[in-house]
């Protein structure tokens, strides 16, 4: 059901008869359409399809304006929700309850703020947030009846709020990509009027792709999507509007600037290279560990170890598996004599790399990281089971510490040329 929330004062006082009255006024709606009465809430019960009307009020102001209420919105049914004077916080809270408790599940909700008192607007928005979240309903307007600001033909315009309450949800769906790489509500903005434009869609499928790539511990793939996610953003920016497609409404380029940022850690480095490929993966481990992500940070960290030595012996990038599994063979002999001196190879190892491996100057750095960033690794991958069982917080210790320490002297020593201590964003 379509539900107007709505709040009732006493109106304005006759210093003459000290009686209470709304004044009968003309209100243009954002359709364009001129509606005229003595209670903006009746007018915009019609004008939205309201199938009931929702009032706050005091026993005061119903019993002075109320069935008037009624008779004005007629046919559609109006509830009084009884309220205190706002005195403080105690009644603010009250005022909280009574919305939230209006709505049931799915539900649409359109609040009215034009009578009543003056922190409504702000209490009743969260309120109805709140209430949205909890009951699974809809926020489909926020609307005021500017009655001091009639024109010229005494028409007063009714303002919608909801671009600014729509840029709070946004702002909370760009933090919680920047803070987590989860892109759900990121997926699921919406624009008011017409179908979804082709520029929404784009962004939508951006942010869904760049969200897979960092859960899923893709490094290319992500940096792949920021790019064209950080495209659809521009492109939504200049989009221009028609009838049926909506243009990119006013608050985008505020938008499309959170979102930036929240690309910026993924577009750091040339990923067209084998060193940039190597810093890009190093900042993603420091960004999977700083939000959180252990698993991803862990698991990405000891494949970029095999990456790194594979670079050394190259000079190349080695992606095929029969490659990489020859720089895996030839760790796996270094880590079994670094324990066991006199161990023995269980496989194919190539001489060569055993001998340019003992020549980096960084070899000790790498098997006294190695060892503990596989062993985790191993142990959070199997979920526990089969091996020996450690705390989570353990586990997160050990991945902060290397991530801390060794991960930047690999990197400085190894001769990529950079050792930056963050990641951003």
């Amino acid at each position: 059901m379509k539900r107007l929330v709505t709040v009732l004062g006493k109106g304005r006082r006759d210093n003459a008869t000290g009686q209470y009255s709304y004044e009968q006024a003309k209100y243009r709606f954002p359709s364009g359409k001129v509606r005229t009465g003595t209670l903006f809430a009746a007018l915009a019960a019609k004008e939205y399809g309201a199938g009931q009307i929702h009032c706050l009020a005091t026993d005061d102001a119903w019993n002075l304006h109320g069935k008037a209420l009624r008779d004005a919105a007629s046919p559609v049914p109006v509830v009084q929700h009884p309220v205190d004077a706002i005195l403080g916080e105690a009644e603010l809270w009250h005022v909280f309850e009574r919305v939230v408790g209006i709505p049931e599940c799915g539900d649409a909700l359109i609040l009215d703020f034009t009578h009543g008192f003056r922190s409504m607007p702000l209490v009743g928005v969260v309120a109805a947030s709140v209430a949205a979240r909890v009951h699974h309903a809809t926020i489909e307007g926020l609307v005021y009846g500017a009655f001091e600001q009639k024109d010229c033909n005494g028409v007063a315009p009714v303002v919608d709020l909801m671009p600014f309450y729509d840029l709070l949800r946004w702002q909370a769906a760009s933090d919680e990509f920047a803070r987590t790489g989860l892109a759900g509500s990121l997926a699921a903005i919406e624009v008011r009027g017409g179908s979804a434009p082709g520029w929404l869609n784009s962004f939508r499928t951006h942010a869904r792709g760049l969200a897979l790539a960092l859960t899923m511990m893709n490094p290319t793939a992500a940096n792949l999507s920021a790019r064209k996610l950080e495209a659809a953003v521009s492109k939504a920016s200049g989009a221009p509007g028609g009838a049926k497609v909506p243009a990119a409404p006013q608050p985008w380029p505020t938008v499309a600037g959170w979102v930036g940022e929240a690309c910026a850690p993924f577009l750091k480095h040339d990923n067209t290279t084998p060193e940039g490929r190597l810093r890009h993966e190093a900042d993603l481990i420091r960004w999977y560990r700083e939000r959180g992500h252990y698993t991803q940070a862990v698991t990405l960290f000891r494949e970029w170890l095999v990456s790194l030595v594979g670079w050394a012996l190259t000079g190349e990038y080695l992606l095929m598996r029969d490659e990489r599994e020859q720089v895996e063979s030839c760790l796996g002999y270094l880590q079994a004599r670094a324990r066991k001196p006199q161990a023995r190879p269980r496989g194919e190892v190539r001489e060569d790399f055993l001998e340019k491996v003992g020549t980096l100057n960084w070899r000790q750095e790498l098997l006294d990281t190695l060892g503990p960033i596989t062993e985790v690794r191993n142990n959070i991958a199997h979920c526990g089971m089969g091996r020996r069982e450690g705390a989570p917080s353990g586990y997160a210790k050990i991945i902060d510490k290397l991530v801390d320490g060794p991960l930047g002297a690999l990197i400085e020593k190894s001769g990529l040329g950079w050792s930056e201590t963050a990641s951003g964003g």
